[in-house]
């Protein structure tokens, strides 16, 4: 038997390379779901703006810019918006000035709080580790004294000396926004969750505190990590239910609080609805046929094998009835029909857009729990970019499916078609491997789009995909020019 004949040309190094990467890549299903724009906190005015060490309580009321956001904003009639106080330490960790949580008098633009209740002198505060140096003042909006929002910070730096204290000069500010995407789990329904942290300026050293819960829900998985180079990553480890609402917060604690300001951030993030297992086909997916992803055919079948067993989550068409590829490129001003599936009967189904505030007219589902043709227009003013519209059921863990598509030029590298003609036994495999990843109405099987499971397609796939396409086709070119040669198979 002949063995592999070695690499004669780095073409044929970077072939190989890029065929490996395509399908190791093909092999990490996730599911990526943008988190809702985030909301962030602001400054805080305190009264006074210093004293000592043993006054009770160090702080008798404040002020901070902007409004408390929902669920921790007093809507009902009679019922106040609340805050606690907080002491932010060098290391990051807070201690409570004040445990009972306080109501907030609310304006258009601004809050008010008074300190009462039980208090405590900033002195007993400071801990057991550095005790001078640069903290922080804290007010966070509450349902209670347990349950607060740690990403939405009303802060004032301050000085602490042996003496006493004083509201002291900010330092240059940070940025941090989040990211969180659904993470299937082997033989499991359930979903982990991993939130992906960006800092600005890339620069400043220092760690990121990543929380993840149920707003009304005391408790949270989370994490401290360092950031590096910008950038911190947490993965959750006990998986959700699809459809699970969460809180995700996020925290940046810089190493020089002197010479950079913390900051913080929240968005709410919904759980995709399902997530393929890595061991078996997700239900309602059509199974594989060969044809290449991106290629849909151009109406139904006969091949009972091309239809999936059970209706898709989501069919999106332009004005005209045409079927849209997965994650299709879109214009600002364009209209698309969207029919979803899986609603309860008679149900509201409320739109929102990521990363955009404009409002969309809600939907309904009939008895069978099916939202049809319901018209979206991408809205005028829209970012180059990636974005993904929600229609989610207005319930407790409602049912949601997602629409997501593109705007913009894209730079995608596409194979030199030169390369992928012909009936060479590797263009055959390179095609079999790309149509393993979908069907043959453009769905992809494992990482969403316009699959049936109704999720975003992550950018990974695309990624994917793309690498196994240059790869078979780099492996073709090398192979005809006689650069790399696997070999007789076994047994010839």
């Amino acid at each position: 038997m002949n063995g592999p004949a070695p690499l004669r040309s780095p073409v044929a190094l970077l072939s190989a390379l890029a065929l490996v990467c395509g399908l190791s890549a093909a092999a990490l299903t996730v599911l990526t779901t943008p988190a809702h724009a985030a909301a962030v906190g602001g400054a805080l005015t305190v009264s006074p703006t210093s004293g000592d060490l043993t006054t009770k309580p160090a702080v008798g009321g404040g002020q901070f810019d902007g409004l408390c956001p929902a669920p921790y904003r007093a809507t009902e009639e009679g019922k106040s918006t609340k805050v606690v106080l907080q002491l932010e330490r060098p290391d990051g960790t807070f201690s409570g000035l004040a445990l009972a949580p306080f109501n907030v008098t609310e304006t258009a633009s601004s809050s008010s709080f008074t300190v009462s209740g039980v208090t405590y002198a900033l002195g007993s505060r400071l801990g057991t580790g550095q005790t001078t140096g640069r903290f922080a003042l804290v007010a966070r909006c509450a349902l209670t004294s347990a349950l607060y929002l740690q990403g939405q910070d009303y802060r004032v730096p301050i000085d602490v000396t042996a003496d006493g204290w004083r509201v002291a000069e900010p330092g240059a500010a940070t940025d941090v926004q989040v990211t969180s995407e659904a993470v299937a789990v082997p033989d499991s329904d359930k979903l982990n969750v991993r939130t992906s942290v960006s800092i600005t300026p890339a620069t400043a050293a220092g760690t990121a505190t990543i929380l993840l819960g149920r707003a009304t829900e005391s408790g949270a998985a989370g994490a401290t990590v360092p950031v590096v180079g910008g950038k911190a990553e947490f993965v959750t480890e006990t998986p959700y239910e699809p459809g699970t609402e969460l809180l995700v917060q996020a925290r940046f604690n810089p190493a020089d609080r002197v010479a950079n300001e913390p900051s913080s951030t929240w968005s709410t993030y919904t759980v995709a609805k399902s997530a393929p297992s890595q061991s078996a086909t997700p239900t309602g997916t059509p199974t594989p046929t060969g044809t290449p992803t991106g290629t849909p055919t151009d109406g139904p079948t006969d091949d009972p094998t091309d239809e999936p067993t059970e209706p898709a989550d989501l069919d999106v068409t332009d004005e005209e009835g045409n079927v849209l590829d997965a994650e299709p490129v879109l214009e600002a001003g364009q209209k698309v029909l969207i029919t979803a599936r899986g609603y309860g009967e008679d149900a509201t189904v409320k739109a929102t857009l990521s990363g955009s505030e404009a409002e969309f007219t809600d939907a309904t589902a009939d008895a069978e729990g099916t939202v049809k043709d319901y018209e979206f227009a991408v809205p005028e003013d829209i970012a180059d970019g990636d974005h993904t519209l929600t229609l989610a059921e207005d319930a407790a863990d409602g049912h949601s499916v997602a629409f997501a598509f593109v705007t913009g030029e894209q730079e995608n590298p596409t194979p030199d078609p030169s390369d992928t003609t012909g009936t060479d036994t590797a263009a055959t495999s390179g095609g079999d491997t790309a149509g393993s990843g979908g069907g043959s109405d453009g769905t992809t099987g494992s990482t969403g789009g316009l699959a049936s499971t109704g999720s975003g397609i992550a950018a990974v796939a695309l990624g994917s995909l793309a690498l196994l396409s240059l790869g078979a086709a780099c492996v073709i070119h090398v192979r005809r020019k006689g650069l790399l040669n696997f070999g007789a198979p076994a047994g010839h």
